[in-house]
């Protein structure tokens, strides 16, 4: 194995310069090859390694905007996927605001006298104009956010 190793890189290097590769197996059963056949028995002719089918530089040119192209669409999708967890995040937030908006509209048609919790933490009764007032935007924002 060590012995082909080094043949094989030769022979890779030889392919490019000259025409005719021959491979036969020898007498030890160890794949041989060789610009020259054997002349005791029979080698199968190698073709070389074939020529590019375009120039390199066109080719070069054709990958580049292959790959820009792939770079377009892999960001065009990923600004697709952003939008579209950005609508559905505003979506669970109207539907958040939804629910509040209507349990708000619940309470407050209720009638009667509606308690609040202030800021500082006291616990206040709302007057009848204030509950006007919270249940219109009550209202606005059932409109808002529920259709």
């Amino acid at each position: 194995m060590q012995r082909i190793l080094p043949a094989l890189v030769l022979l890779c290097f030889s392919i490019a310069s000259h025409g005719a590769i021959y491979k036969w197996v020898d007498e030890d059963g160890v794949t041989q090859f060789s610009q020259f056949p054997p002349s005791e028995q029979e080698a199968e002719r190698v073709r070389g390694a074939a020529r590019p089918a375009e120039d390199p530089d066109a080719a070069r040119e054709r990958l580049q905007q292959k790959l820009d192209g792939f770079e377009e669409r892999r960001e065009a999708e990923s600004d697709s996927r952003e939008e579209q967890a950005a609508q559905q995040e505003q979506q669970a937030l109207r539907q958040r605001n939804c629910e509040a908006a209507r349990h708000n509209l619940e309470i407050l048609s209720r009638g009667g006298r509606t308690r609040i919790r202030t800021e500082s933490g006291e616990t206040t009764y709302l007057t009848e104009e204030q509950r006007q007032e919270r249940l219109e935007t009550a209202r606005k924002a059932v409109e808002e956010n529920c259709n």
